[in-house]
């Protein structure tokens, strides 16, 4: 990766959640499904977490701005503020588009900057949360242009001390019914 601020695992071409099994990683076995041209196209995702750097080379191509959101300022520009954040590489996983080209059979060939997403093409907006989250931030976040989004990927949710995991509370129980 030629991305300055990449700190990934450089020895499996720091795309590990794609091909893990060249590295003893778990991964989605996603290269068997860009093998029938399969790059999420017709897919719209909302990534939710702490904040995202949606000019990133990777991320720019796909990002939509109107189907994104700041739950802190209450704005829809749900940007990381200058700090380093989860946000971006989640996004990046799921939704990093400038890396990849395809050669002549059309096998795609990782040219990384920073690290191909699984849905390279998918289109993607940004719901950004505190970590402290309230119950109404993550019920609204869940929901965001619910009619628009095929998936979300939430990165944030209840506070986990690695002996209790907190529960949703119950708009964030009643968000998620709604969108199952």
């Amino acid at each position: 990766p030629r991305d300055p601020k990449y700190t990934g695992d450089a020895e499996s071409g720091g795309a590990w959640w794609i091909n893990g099994a060249a590295s003893g990683y778990a991964h989605v076995n996603v290269l068997a499904v860009w093998a029938q041209s399969l790059f999420g196209a017709a897919v719209t995702v909302v990534v939710v977490d702490d904040g995202v750097d949606h000019t990133h080379p990777d991320l720019a191509p796909n990002y939509v701005p109107r189907l994104s959101w700041d739950t802190v300022r209450s704005d829809g520009v749900p940007d990381a503020g200058g700090r380093l954040d989860h946000g971006t590489p989640a996004s990046g996983c799921c939704c990093g588009a400038n890396n990849m080209a395809l050669v002549g059979d059309g096998a795609p060939v990782l040219d990384a900057y920073c690290a191909v997403g699984v849905a390279p093409k998918a289109r993607f907006g940004f719901v950004k949360t505190p970590s402290n989250q309230a119950d109404f931030q993550e019920s609204f976040a869940l929901n965001y242009r619910l009619a628009e989004v095929d998936v979300y990927v939430c990165m944030s949710g209840p506070l986990d001390n690695g002996r209790v995991l907190e529960q949703p509370g119950a708009m964030t129980r009643a968000a998620l019914a709604r969108g199952a």
